[in-house]
C-alpha cells in the first residue's frame, strides 16, 4: 500500500488493475473508434483523472502505469508515454489542492482539456528529442489536438466515476 496524505491509503494493486482494464478497453473498444482518424487517449485521461483524485504521488503512479500500458501498444520508444503521463499526473496532482473543489465538474473538464493538450504537445516534442521522429503537419496536429480533447471530454465523466469508486481511499484508524 502507498500512503497518500496523512490518513489515506490506496493499494497499488487497484492502480495496476485500473491500468490493465484501460489497456484491455483500449484494445477491444477505443481503438475501433476514430473521428477524422483521431482516437481517444484513455491512458492520458486516466493519468489526469487519477491526479485529480489522488494527488501528486498517486497521480504520478497512475500516470506511469497507464503510460507504460500505452507504450506497450505504441511503436515509439518504450517509456515515452510513461514519461508524459507520469509528468502530467505529478504536475496536476501537485496542483490538486489549489483547484476549486466547489465546482468539481467544471474543474475536471478544464483539467482534462488542458492536460490533454499539454500531453499531446509534450509527446511529439519528446519523440523528436529522443527518437528524432518528425512532427505531424500543422493542420493534422491541430486536428489531433481538437478531436483528442473532444474524445477525452466525452469519456471523462465515466472515467471519473469509475476511478472514484475503485480508488476510494481507505481511512486508517489512529
Amino acid at each position: 500500500m502507498i500512503t497518500f496524505g496523512v490518513d489515506a491509503r490506496v493499494p497499488v494493486a487497484r492502480v495496476l488493475l485500473l491500468s490493465v482494464t484501460v489497456l484491455v478497453l483500449h484494445v477491444m473498444l477505443f481503438s475501433r473508434f476514430s473521428l477524422f482518424a483521431v482516437r481517444p487517449e484513455p491512458f492520458l485521461l486516466l493519468a489526469i483523472i487519477g491526479a485529480l483524485q489522488l494527488g501528486p504521488s498517486g497521480g504520478a503512479l497512475l500516470g506511469c502505469t497507464s503510460g507504460l500500458a500505452a507504450d506497450l501498444l505504441s511503436s515509439s520508444p518504450l517509456g515515452l508515454w510513461m514519461l508524459v503521463c507520469g509528468i502530467i499526473g505529478l504536475g496536476l496532482g501537485a496542483l490538486q489542492g489549489q483547484l476549486n473543489q466547489e465546482r468539481q465538474g467544471t474543474t475536471t473538464m478544464v483539467a482534462v482539456a488542458s492536460c490533454t493538450v499539454l500531453g499531446l504537445l509534450l509527446y511529439p516534442t519528446l519523440a523528436f528529442a529522443i527518437a528524432e521522429k518528425s512532427f505531424p503537419p500543422p493542420l493534422r496536429f491541430l486536428t489531433i489536438l481538437v478531436f483528442a480533447c473532444l474524445w477525452n471530454l466525452l469519456l471523462a465523466p465515466g472515467f471519473a466515476a469509475t476511478t472514484r469508486r475503485l480508488l476510494r481511499a481507505k481511512r486508517v484508524a489512529r
